[in-house]
């Protein structure tokens, strides 16, 4: 069976908040799965809240190195623990030229 996943695609010069936010499944521990595609250059955060109005960046482990950031600047695939999260989304802040997100929620 496919996991469904969400494509958030930042064009051009395009910066803010990717909608839409994504709800992880609450009765299951889960991650969710980023694969970011750079254009050129680029700054993101994967935001996530528990009381629909504070972000927080989360911490995304990139999966070809190990590495921790909650700041994301190179493409790759990077995961990030939602478990307990209400929602989970990119933000980016930087954009060179275009930024594509895809994600998909994984358990455990």
């Amino acid at each position: 069976m496919a996991l469904a996943q969400t494509v958030w695609n930042f064009t051009g010069t395009t910066t803010g908040d990717g909608s839409p936010k994504l709800t992880p499944d609450p009765n299951v521990a889960c991650s969710m799965v980023f694969q970011v595609v750079l254009a050129s250059t680029g700054t993101l955060t994967i935001n996530g809240w528990v009381d629909g109005a504070t972000a927080v960046a989360l911490n995304a482990t990139n999966l070809h190195d190990g590495t921790t950031t909650n700041s994301i600047t190179a493409s790759g695939l990077y995961r990030v623990d939602a478990t307990g999260v209400v929602a989970v989304w990119p933000n980016v802040s930087a954009n060179g030229s275009g930024i594509v997100v895809t994600a998909q929620q994984v358990q455990g």
